[in-house]
């Protein structure tokens, strides 16, 4: 009786880890690096050029996105993360030219995923900031 209950359990968590372990934890950290060559903005604070890895964690329209450069944060920014139904090439960089003359960056790309700045749709300036 209690080798039977022994096994039944072990079957029971021999089961169910696989399925935790396939469980998308959204609280983890996201990131996506981006190489800005000339100044741009985002919504409203203007970025240098230069290597910048940007984080984020979780899903949605309700995520910060940190702007880091060099490990010092430059900029936190309100984004909307949401899923691409196709794949993209990593770290493609949507800009849109201001009235000002100014890029704006509006949309970051990653494999999977596509963070979103703003409300204002892109016009057809399109770039790859790689």
């Amino acid at each position: 009786m209690k080798f039977s209950r022994t096994l039944v359990v072990t079957s029971i968590f021999s089961l169910l880890l696989p399925l935790s372990l396939l469980a998308k934890d959204h609280t983890a950290k996201q990131s996506i690096n981006l190489q800005v060559f000339q100044p741009a903005t985002v919504a409203g604070t203007t970025l240098k050029p230069g290597q910048y890895k940007v984080e984020w964690t979780g899903t949605g329209a309700a995520v910060n996105a940190e702007f880091k450069l060099n490990g010092k944060t430059v900029a936190t920014v309100p984004a909307t993360v949401s899923e691409l139904t196709k794949s993209s090439q990593p770290n493609a960089t949507v800009m849109q030219t201001e009235a000002d003359g100014t890029q704006a960056i509006t949309e970051i790309d990653g494999k999977n995923q596509a963070l979103k700045f703003g409300t204002e749709a892109p016009t057809a300036n399109q770039g790859a900031a790689q």
